[in-house]
């Protein structure tokens, strides 16, 4: 390996490093801001979904086999997990919006309302909301003990925000999302989209089918209720876009599967 592959190595670690580190709280060391290594990050952000995917599998595995915790207990300290590991980046943007979103603001005004630090009623409902749907769907998934669903569902909502970071304008100059959009290679992106698609043609078509609706439901949820208006995305629209795909695709699987299973 000659200095020049070795210097692309390196950079292409860092940019994972850096997205593990932006995307949760796992601890990669300190990863220097720099606006090309954000920008080349956005490709990993599938692979730190099934990091977290993984980590939530494991500890639910443990909780349902290992220590035979009733199914809606396990749920609820899974969420919590889930919580923690993320540091609550996406609900946080979830709030944001579902304030904006409440009454029929202007777009400067929707704006404004996404960087007040003050919580709203509205977001403290669709907080309450999406947690109470992650959990109810997470604990139909223990029943059955579906944990590939488990895993599926954090890599679902990475790839949903990396899709609407490469497919929609980013609002805010200057702001850590422009710095990614400018300096993305848009091509990479596509590049683990196409790889689990076909994992999951290989493997269980239903699940393709199913996160492919959920994923097309989701961010056309936030494209009219939030992006039409303000003409684009925030760092707040990624959030949401996460929090969104994910609660979709557990709603539209537990519900699909538990049709089947009648």
């Amino acid at each position: 390996m000659n200095q020049q592959q070795a210097n692309g190595l390196s950079r292409q670690v860092n940019a994972l490093r850096y997205a593990v580190q932006f995307l949760t709280r796992f601890p990669v060391g300190n990863i220097e801001n720099d606006p090309e290594l954000a920008g080349k990050s956005v490709p990993w952000f599938p692979l730190v979904g099934l990091l977290i995917g993984v980590t939530l599998s494991l500890f639910a595995w443990c909780l349902v086999e290992v220590l035979a915790m009733p199914s809606l207990l396990a749920a609820s300290l899974i969420v919590f997990l889930w919580v923690v590991v993320t540091g609550a980046l996406h609900l946080d943007g979830l709030a944001d919006c579902a304030d904006a979103w409440m009454g029929s603001h202007s777009r400067e005004r929707m704006l404004e309302i996404m960087q007040d630090t003050h919580t709203g009623v509205g977001a403290i409902v669709m907080l309450l909301l999406i947690l109470l749907i992650k959990v109810s769907a997470v604990d139909v998934l223990l029943q059955y003990k579906m944990w590939e669903v488990l895993i599926l569902t954090p890599i679902l909502g990475r790839i949903s925000m990396a899709l609407v970071l490469v497919s929609f304008p980013y609002v805010r100059p200057d702001g850590l999302g422009d710095a990614m959009k400018s300096n993305i290679l848009s091509q990479y992106v596509l590049i683990p989209v196409g790889v689990l698609s076909l994992v999951l043609v290989l493997f269980d078509f239903t699940l393709l089918l199913v996160a492919g609706i959920a994923t097309l439901v989701a961010i056309s949820l936030i494209y009219w209720q939030i992006m039409r208006k303000i003409g684009g995305a925030t760092g707040d629209v990624f959030g949401a876009t996460v929090e969104i795909t994910e609660a979709v695709f557990l709603v539209c699987f537990a519900a699909f599967f538990l049709a089947q299973a009648r």
